[in-house]
């Protein structure tokens, strides 16, 4: 018999915000234990060349020392802009 752990999601986006919000986190779960499968998503359409740590995926790194944690890691690449002739492909993506 299989049991299914519930798991927390979170979906992450660029910007500074977003990553003071990722690196506090991850800094509060440093000291805790029993907790469901955290899932960590990062939706982005690429970074800054010059300040490639404002990329929500770089935000992933702040987790990286959590090994007391079960997390999973996914990147969402999506185009900045779709235009409008391609917009129901692009949602056919999601299907």
């Amino acid at each position: 018999m299989g049991t299914d752990q519930a798991s927390i999601q979170i979906g992450i986006g660029a910007g500074g915000t977003t990553q003071r919000f990722a690196k506090q986190l991850a800094q509060r779960l440093q000291h805790e234990t029993h907790l469901p499968k955290l899932v960590l998503q990062a939706l982005t359409s690429g970074f800054f060349v010059k300040q490639p740590n404002t990329s929500p995926i770089s935000f992933f790194s702040f987790f990286e020392d959590l090994h007391h944690l079960e997390i999973d890691y996914i990147g969402l690449f999506a185009p900045g802009w779709i235009p409008w002739d391609e917009c129901d492909e692009t949602k056919s993506w999601c299907h």
